[in-house]
């Protein structure tokens, strides 16, 4: 199995950006690392009976905040990915699934925001429930109420969004 959860959130003003290198080192982390990891994996993934590879995604990908840009292009393209991923490998014994967890209190992202997130323990938990259940993606809490808003009424998720 692997499970692709590293990432930077970096609160970024483009007006204001005056290291350019910050863009390249989230990109890199959030993006182009979980692909290279696949990409270096897969050709072990594919000897097992079944294997999976886990990306964790962000509702952020469906409707991004303000603050955040690059963090949200790039778990944009870990959905983007994920999804291609999972086509390409339909017929292999490797299962590929998006993971969307809501606000957990780790020290990603804001602190106040964290705060109200749920715990590492309880997002683990309902994770390993829904690849029990077999759900692709796995939406957990207000993520996956964000999952039906942007099916639904995708209006609304950027007011949730834009709220916090």
């Amino acid at each position: 199995m692997l499970i692709n959860n590293a990432a930077i959130q970096q609160n970024l003003n483009f007006l204001y950006l005056d290291r350019p290198q910050l863009i390249q080192q989230e990109l890199l982390t959030n993006l182009f690392a979980p692909m290279a990891l696949c990409q270096g994996l897969i050709p072990l993934l594919a000897q097992q009976q079944r294997a999976r590879i886990i990306n964790i995604g962000s509702v952020l990908a469906l409707s991004p905040n303000t603050d955040t840009p690059v963090y949200n292009a790039s778990k944009a393209g870990v959905r983007n990915f994920t999804r291609s991923l999972r086509q390409q490998l339909h017929s292999t014994s490797i299962n590929v699934v998006e993971v969307i967890p809501p606000v957990t209190r780790t020290r990603l992202g804001d602190t106040q925001k964290r705060r109200s997130g749920l715990s590492p323990e309880t997002v683990a938990q309902q994770i390993i429930l829904g690849l029990k259940r077999n759900r692709n993606p796995v939406a957990i809490g207000k993520a996956r109420l964000g999952i039906c808003l942007h099916r639904w009424f995708p209006k609304a998720l950027d007011v949730m969004i834009a709220r916090g």
